[in-house]
């Protein structure tokens, strides 16, 4: 459970707002860790493209059903239900 709350689209700032709009662009969604993690605008937004280039189809010998099946996976074995 994270310590700080996640911002909902309504108590977004007008710059959290534009980083939620670029997570739905690259991500089709924005997560809960982008929510939590958007109090600090800054970070959100260099964090977002890195975690898409990560997780998505970017090259490498894994392709991105494979990424998402190893992400789920890690979280079982750490036992995180978020």
């Amino acid at each position: 459970m994270p310590r700080l709350p996640k911002i909902t689209d309504e108590e977004a700032s007008e710059e959290v707002r534009q980083v939620f709009e670029g997570a739905r662009e690259m991500l089709g969604f924005v997560s809960n860790s982008t929510r939590t993690i958007s109090h600090s605008p800054w970070v959100a937004k260099w964090l977002i493209p890195f975690t898409t280039a990560v997780q998505r189809e970017s090259g490498g010998l894994l392709d991105a059903q494979t990424k998402e099946l190893a992400i789920i996976r890690t979280s079982v074995v750490n036992t995180c239900d978020f």
